[in-house]
């Protein structure tokens, strides 16, 4: 809830460390609200931090299930924002 609202507020920069980002909507939907934003504020800058791999142990199922999420995450950001 802390991190919607800090995205609705952002005027020049979003920075975002997360493990993981899905571009479907859910709880917290963070890529809604970046994308909502990158709308209202065309010169807002997002720059996300999210590691190669989740963890080092991780199935290669999960992690395909993970960097899924985080490509379709990544084009939805693009499409709203391609500069």
């Amino acid at each position: 809830t802390a991190a919607l609202a800090a995205i609705a507020r952002a005027e020049d920069l979003i920075y975002l460390e997360t493990p993981s980002l899905d571009a479907q909507a859910g709880p917290i939907a963070l890529v809604s609200a970046l994308t909502a934003r990158l709308a209202v504020r065309p010169g807002l800058v997002v720059i996300l931090m999210v590691p190669q791999r989740f963890l080092p142990d991780q199935t290669a199922k999960l992690e395909a299930i993970r960097k899924a999420g985080i490509s379709a995450a990544l084009a939805a950001l693009q499409a709203a924002a391609p500069d």
